[in-house]
């Protein structure tokens, strides 16, 4: 399988490889401290353009690595990236960590449900991944909202400190195997 060139569609969506076209809109969607305040460290704000380009090669690199698959999530009407999801395989070969982050201006809209399930069915059926974990932040509603409705179980909770603004935080842990999620399909698509 080829993991640096993966293109996936949805309903509404492209999920595709991230390249330097995106660099403005990724600026302008990420440049946002609601964001940063959510992705432990992972998104800086100001959201510099010599970081956005580091953030485009960096998954870039992984991708050809095979170390992470990161595909940009755009809209099918006009295919700008308005948000990102990755697959970072772990030192387990058969889990990954899933992550991912979306515009302010395309919360609230089931886009991000609508990318991880697709995700989700790459990974169990395509990469033969047994697992998949994700964490977010306890206090982050929207992002467990869509962590449970795709089927992730609440594994734990951690105290840590965050990265961005160095303060205690509380991340929930999540997990998702390929028999728990067989198992939600098969129940989803009876009713």
């Amino acid at each position: 399988m080829n993991k640096h060139k993966i293109e996936i569609h949805t309903e509404r969506l492209i999920l595709r490889n991230i390249d330097i076209n995106d660099l403005n809109q990724l600026m302008k969607c990420v440049n946002n401290i609601k964001i940063a305040e959510m992705m432990n460290g992972s998104i800086l704000v100001p959201y510099t353009k010599v970081i956005a380009v580091n953030w485009i090669n960096k998954h870039q690199l992984d991708s050809i690595n095979s170390q992470c698959i990161s595909w940009a999530i755009a809209k099918k009407e006009d295919n700008q990236l308005m948000g990102s999801i990755q697959l970072r395989l772990n030192t387990v070969p058969t889990s990954a960590y899933l992550s991912y982050w979306l515009g302010e201006n395309h919360w609230g809209k089931g886009y991000m449900y609508e990318a991880g399930q697709k995700v989700i069915s790459f990974a169990f059926e395509k990469m033969q991944i047994d697992m998949i974990l994700a964490e977010c932040l306890k206090r982050n509603i929207a992002s467990r909202k869509v962590l449970l409705k795709l089927g992730f179980i609440h594994q734990d909770d951690v105290l840590r400190i965050e990265k961005f603004f160095k303060r205690e935080e509380v991340f929930e842990q999540y997990h998702l195997n390929n028999l728990t999620n067989t198992l939600l399909f098969k129940y989803e698509s009876s009713v």
